[in-house]
């Protein structure tokens, strides 16, 4: 039996064989331009989740960057709270001294007052404004109101308690009353002689 060799080495390929090898390398190119379509998408997925992540590293930077400056800048106000109300009981028990008193506790007291107040002022913690200024919702706390007479409306007449800023930030408003408009004040003997 005589086999069948092929007639030379590069010799053309027969129509059936011509025929599978056109049909492979157009299959093959449809593969592979899908492929590369595939792996372009993947790219472009896995770019677009890097500038997220970049983006979100950059937040978290910028965040922890202001949480540590305002850490530094507010650090005592858990002390300034705590000392708030100690020095409101020193300076009633000063406002409540008898006008002249000189002794040695009287002048211990005034003392002790005036230099937790400068202490206080050293690191950027200030009374807020209140007498005879516009009621503020922001810096105040109006308690009460009262008839204002020639005074503005809303304008606050008297300080219960005083308010403090620590730097930019409110720590406690003050408590305030507040004049009323259109209502005279009252006569000072009104009461005796409606009685």
């Amino acid at each position: 039996m005589e086999s069948k060799q092929p007639d030379a080495i590069g010799a053309a390929p027969g129509p059936e064989e011509a025929g599978l090898e056109e049909a492979r390398p157009a299959d093959g190119a449809a593969a592979l331009e899908a492929e590369v379509e595939r792996l372009n998408a993947e790219r472009a997925d896995q770019a677009r989740s890097y500038v997220r992540l970049a983006a979100d590293l950059d937040n978290l930077r910028k965040r922890t960057a202001r949480e540590l400056a305002d850490s530094r800048r507010y650090g005592g106000l858990a002390l300034l709270t705590a000392v708030l109300p100690a020095l409101d009981n020193l300076s009633r028990a000063v406002a409540h001294l008898p006008p002249g008193d000189d002794d040695q506790l009287a002048t211990g007291l005034r003392l002790t007052v005036r230099q937790l107040e400068a202490a206080l002022a050293s690191e950027g913690i200030e009374p807020v404004p209140s007498v005879g200024v516009p009621f503020d919702p922001q810096l105040h706390e109006a308690v009460a109101t009262e008839p204002g007479g020639p005074i503005e409306q809303d304008t606050v007449v008297a300080e219960l308690r005083p308010g403090y800023r620590y730097h930019d930030r409110v720590v406690r408003p003050a408590q305030v009353r507040v004049a009323r408009a259109g209502e005279p004040l009252p006569a000072v003997g009104a009461d005796a002689e409606a009685g």
